[in-house]
């Protein structure tokens, strides 16, 4: 039997153990095994298909549209990215040095993935792991008084966007458009609330429940980035330059509990450091096609060496 503590759940060809068949065609035993595959994804969390001849882009994309009724877009995203298809991006372009901390996708917003497909097309020289947690794990690892305060109070996402230059994404990244009128019927469509500060820069808000129940499992998730998106994220030297500047409320991002008032530092201190301790890593190989639960599992990015490209798609 497989341990509770395998994340990702690894399925190479021929794995018998694991699928009680023979894998010739990635493609063909993803259709045949749908219902299957769900499963397993809803017991661990994420599954890693390695070994298999994944020789292209729309490869990638046509597998992850077998789980899928339709690909979501990016807009609203806050990681720098670039689209290198229709349906795929780059999983991110944040500098290789640094460390990208575990999150769900686009947990800060109310507009989000159910699942995420990551494909291997190079994997780094040294470093440049995704590592995983399970996000029910947390949940069940968080002192009850985190758990009922977040959940009473909600937390409230500030992203301030410029018009062109300025620290972060502009609107226009962001949104990927340069109409105004179209990034505003975005925010009415998602009930959005938003402020143009002058004529070029944007400030928008999103009220997010920071623990939620799977849709499948009925599971209890810790849902949240409250952690990475609050100013105590930051390095001292980074924070100080800032203010130099602009003003926490100008800051790229900020959150605070929805009715404004602020996080307690001493709670966000306690999620990171619990977070840090229900890590999990593997290796990149290249072709590998991994498969997230974005409900159930968090990822991100350890710092690399040497030429690295992962491509993501969601949905």
């Amino acid at each position: 039997m497989i341990g509770e503590s395998s994340l990702p759940l690894l399925i190479k060809p021929n794995d018998h153990y694991r699928i009680n068949s023979e894998v010739e065609s990635l493609d063909a035993f993803l259709k045949e095994q749908q219902a299957l595959i769900l499963t397993q994804l809803h017991q661990y969390g994420a599954i890693l298909f390695s070994g298999f001849d994944i020789a292209s882009i729309d490869m990638f994309t046509r597998l992850a549209k077998l789980f899928i009724p339709q690909v979501m877009d990016y807009k609203g995203g806050d990681t720098p990215r670039s689209k290198v298809s229709a349906e795929a991006y780059t999983s991110t372009e944040i500098s290789s040095e640094l460390h990208i901390p575990l999150h769900q996708e686009l947990s800060y917003s109310t507009h989000y993935p159910n699942k995420l497909f990551f494909y291997c097309m190079k994997s780094a020289e040294q470093g440049g792991q995704t590592p995983l947690l399970d996000a029910r794990k947390l949940y069940k690892a968080l002192d009850p008084e985190i758990i009922n305060i977040f959940s009473n109070k909600k937390i409230k996402y500030i992203t301030n966007l410029h018009g062109g230059y300025g620290v972060g994404k502009s609107w226009q990244e962001c949104f990927e458009t340069e109409d105004k009128d179209e990034v505003i019927q975005i925010f009415q469509q998602r009930g959005i609330q938003y402020f143009w500060q002058d004529e070029d820069n944007l400030q928008f808000h999103e009220i997010v429940q920071p623990v939620i129940q799977h849709p499948q499992t009925a599971e209890h998730i810790w849902f949240s980035q409250a952690d990475q998106w609050h100013v105590s994220h930051l390095d001292v030297d980074v924070y100080e330059s800032l203010l130099e500047f602009m003003t926490e409320d100008a800051f790229y991002h900020n959150c605070t509990f929805a009715d404004g008032s602020e996080i307690p530092r001493q709670y966000l201190d306690e999620i990171r450091y619990q977070k840090n301790k229900l890590i999990k890593t593997f290796d990149w190989q290249q072709g590998d096609f991994l498969m997230i639960d974005n409900h159930l599992v968090m990822h991100g990015r350890n710092p690399y060496h040497g030429e690295r490209k992962i491509l993501v798609t969601m949905g």
